[in-house]
């Protein structure tokens, strides 16, 4: 099945235009965005290789473009810690109500994580022990007790991957989510 730029764009248009201006507040510079975005899927549709992850493959590259233009238009600014004592402001605004949501959802993830993988993780990263102390529990060396904290983390992580597509700034801090199914674990 062969897909037309001219399809994709008017059902994609109205709630790609309404998430590039969930971040864009602009809208002559968000239209800019959605035409850069409709461009580029033009140029580049040849090469997708899987159809039924199209939509995802389209809002990545709005992404991108809004990543893009924070990048032309934000200031860059002094890094003297005497001016920010006590704020964040080098960093992006982060949405405390999309944190508080997804660590709603965590013990649902968690508790799909095999064992012995989940205590490690729960001792490591709920209860906030020492690795050297998780190691002692558990019967393990440092460094056995390290890469089960470790692989844990990646089990928990690709839980929520294969949920949502998430949306991170540069410090890898989740700004945003889109759920990939239903119904969305992410939101008990």
């Amino acid at each position: 099945m062969t897909m037309k730029i001219e399809q994709l764009y008017e059902a994609l248009r109205a709630p790609l235009l309404a998430f590039i201006k969930q971040k864009i507040k602009d809208d002559t510079k968000a239209e800019d965005l959605l035409h850069d975005v409709f461009l580029k899927v033009q140029e580049q549709l040849g090469s997708v290789k899987d159809l039924t992850k199209l939509e995802s493959w389209i809002y990545s590259i709005a992404r991108n473009a809004i990543a893009d233009e924070y990048r032309k238009t934000k200031p860059i600014e002094s890094l003297d810690m005497s001016e920010h004592e006590g704020r964040n402001d080098f960093a992006e605004e982060v949405d405390e109500s999309v944190i508080e949501r997804l660590s709603d959802s965590v013990h649902i993830f968690l508790a799909q994580v095999p064992e012995p993988y989940r205590t490690a993780l729960i001792l490591s990263d709920l209860e906030n022990l020492p690795q050297e102390e998780i190691a002692r529990r558990l019967n393990l060396s440092l460094s056995g007790a390290k890469s089960r904290i470790q692989r844990a983390r990646k089990m928990l992580k690709e839980l929520y991957m294969q949920c949502c597509s998430f949306e991170q700034n540069q410090f890898g801090t989740v700004l945003g989510y889109e759920p990939k199914c239903e119904p969305c674990l992410c939101e008990p």
